[in-house]
């Protein structure tokens, strides 16, 4: 009796050469999967999940075209994933002798899963913003709460639709016009949902914007990095491939929540990176106050005479300001740290953040 499998296998390759289509016998744990091709690991074979809901179902469902699905975790990823991730290190390996002997050939090889850094974030960016732009959604509540629009268009045809603003600010004539028209014809009219977005910056005006300690305290001791040290412009270069793909470099001079402006003294700080925002960080004292917020030193192009010149520049002059001794720095902290302390929980109304 021949086995629909090994059928398959057969039919897709000529006697003595490769076959396109390999096959393996499957286990009970679900060891392999002939005919999507991949090679799941041995662990399980779980075919159903619950469904996802909300926002982070449409996530999952608008990136589902993606290769190397992780899952709900790492321990419970699809199996296929395994035997890409297998794959995808065996092509590194080849791509890495290949680039000693035939760099052009090396560089027009393309990995089947997507660098992280280089591909998937910028890709996972442009979906989420489609996500947040999207006004076809039937999200609960919407309507209650007033997030829909009116838009007008010149003609029963016409690509382009007015926002209620730009009607209103057309002549009285032209208002009366597209009014007694749209009740001729619901064409020159329609209602819709407001996107997410357009909802964020209606309403952006409304948020309070935290403060650095409360940043501090959110990210939590995951994010704090205890060996920062300040060695004249700058603190120590650090590389964290989590975060970034080059090593980070921060500026030793900070901005204090009350807004001055000052030159760290060399010493060791703890200090906080916001996985979602690089471009600061959050310097502390040994005991977890922050003393303010330190900015990114932008990367310069070493051929750029202009751009070297005014970074060194930037550099020589700061350094040559007076510093500030570190027991001011210190005691700007505790002073600080408490009115901010007091302000947060209603008994100092008056200070200044």
């Amino acid at each position: 009796m021949i086995q629909p499998a090994h059928f398959l296998a057969d039919g897709f390759g000529v006697a003595g050469q490769q076959r396109f289509l390999q096959l393996g016998d499957a286990m009970l744990t679900g060891d392999e999967q002939a005919i999507i091709g991949w090679r799941g690991q041995g662990k399980g074979n779980p075919r159903f999940k619950a469904a996802l809901e909300s926002l982070r179902n449409l996530k999952h469902n608008e990136l589902g075209f993606l290769p190397g699905q992780t899952g709900k975790d790492r321990d419970n990823r699809p199996e296929y994933t395994h035997g890409q991730l297998v794959q995808a290190s065996e092509e590194l390996k080849v791509l890495a002798a290949l680039a000693i002997k035939n760099p052009q050939r090396a560089a027009a090889m393309q990995l089947k899963l997507l660098d992280y850094h280089a591909h998937f974030l910028p890709l996972l960016m442009d979906v989420y913003r489609e996500l947040n732009h999207r006004d076809w959604h039937d999200l609960e509540g919407w309507h209650a709460a007033g997030n829909v629009a009116i838009d007008y268009r010149t003609t029963p045809t016409a690509a382009q639709w007015l926002t209620d603003g730009e009607f209103s600010a057309l002549p009285e004539v032209s208002q009366q016009l597209l009014l007694q028209a749209a009740q001729a014809d619901k064409r020159f009219i329609r209602t819709r949902n407001l996107s997410p977005a357009e909802v964020a910056r209606r309403d952006g005006g409304g948020l309070v914007k935290i403060p650095a300690f409360v940043v501090c305290e959110i990210l939590g001791d995951d994010c704090a990095r205890e060996d920062m040290k300040v060695q004249g412009a700058y603190f120590n270069e650090f590389s964290d491939h989590e975060l970034a793909p080059e090593p980070l470099l921060f500026e030793s001079v900070i901005t204090t929540p009350e807004g001055r402006v000052e030159q760290l003294p060399d010493g060791k700080y703890t200090c906080f990176v916001n996985p979602f925002d690089l471009e600061q960080l959050f310097v502390c004292d040994a005991r977890k106050r922050c003393l303010g917020i330190a900015p990114l030193v932008k990367r310069i192009d070493r051929q750029d005479d202009e751009a070297l010149k005014r970074a060194f520049g930037h550099r020589d002059t700061r350094l040559a300001q007076p510093d500030q001794p570190a027991a001011a720095v210190k005691q700007n902290a505790r002073d600080g740290f408490g009115d901010r302390r007091r302000a947060m929980l209603g008994q100092n109304p008056t200070a200044a953040w």
